[in-house]
């Protein structure tokens, strides 16, 4: 267990996998193990797994610890299913999934960019163009929200 879990601080996500799995044939109820595996699969881009593990390891042990965690899988789950529902040519489950991915979390620029996609994909400009100067305004600007308004301006010019 603490050999898998000191692994995973380092990074080492391939070798804490394997020490965390033997451990928890030996402790399956041991939250510490279970969260281990989730924070293993949540680096690995394994979303919904990780959330399961965190939740499963909230129950074995209720304090607060895990909460932000299960947010965390959550949140980035439902980002990472809205780009691929953009990716898969299905917008308007892209914008339903950013949508709710901001709703978690607002000011989100990946979330926003999805959104943004999304909303040019099923020809919503003017809402489009709206986020994307907002996107714009910030302390950060965010080059491919830029690349995307003037996207949407030539096709305006060119009607």
């Amino acid at each position: 267990r603490q050999r898998g879990l000191a692994q995973l601080e380092r990074g080492q996500l391939k070798d804490a996998d394997i020490a965390l799995q033997k451990a928890y044939q030996k402790r399956r109820n041991d939250a510490e193990v279970v969260g281990g595996l989730g924070l293993v699969r949540l680096r690995e881009g394994r979303h919904d797994e990780a959330r399961e593990l965190f939740t499963r390891a909230n129950q074995l042990d209720p304090s607060n610890k895990w909460h932000g965690l299960i947010a965390t899988a959550t949140f980035w789950g439902t980002v990472a299913k809205a780009r691929e529902a953009n990716r898969q040519g299905k917008p308007a489950e892209a914008e339903r999934l950013a949508r709710q991915a901001l709703a978690q979390q607002p000011n989100n620029e990946d979330a926003r960019n999805i959104l943004a996609e999304a909303l040019v994909a099923q020809n919503k400009n003017q809402e489009a163009e709206a986020l994307l100067r907002q996107m714009l305004a910030g302390p950060r600007p965010d080059v491919g929200a830029l690349r995307t308004l003037v996207g949407i301006q030539i096709g305006r010019a060119h009607v």
